[in-house]
């Protein structure tokens, strides 16, 4: 799990809500409050294809903000949960970027 050096907004929203938050904030090029509401889902614990999706969210909205490091750090966990999901073709392209340090070719 990726800690930012930013704490989270202390607003949290009931977990059905969540989502549709965090795509509007996406929507609005509100990186930050994107990525704090993504955090908020995965710190719910999902499994399995639904936390793969929300580090890829996290990952491209800490991309847009420049902060490779924790884009990088969320791709590697997408690459690690793909191989135990047994699905390595979810995460083929980020294993290929994250080989170069790169993810804004997303």
């Amino acid at each position: 799990m990726v800690k930012r050096s930013t704490p989270i907004k202390e607003n949290h929203l009931p977990t059905r809500n969540l989502l549709p938050a965090a795509r509007n904030a996406e929507s609005a090029y509100q990186w930050e409050t994107a990525i704090d509401l993504y955090t908020q889902m995965l710190d719910s614990q999902p499994a399995g294809e639904e936390k793969f999706h929300q580090l890829k969210q996290r990952a491209a909205c800490f991309d847009y903000l420049g902060e490779i490091g924790y884009a990088l750090r969320d791709a590697q966990e997408m690459v690690s949960l793909s191989a135990e999901l047994g699905d390595d073709t979810l995460a083929k392209p980020w294993a290929c970027l994250i080989s170069l340090g790169l993810t804004s070719a997303l």
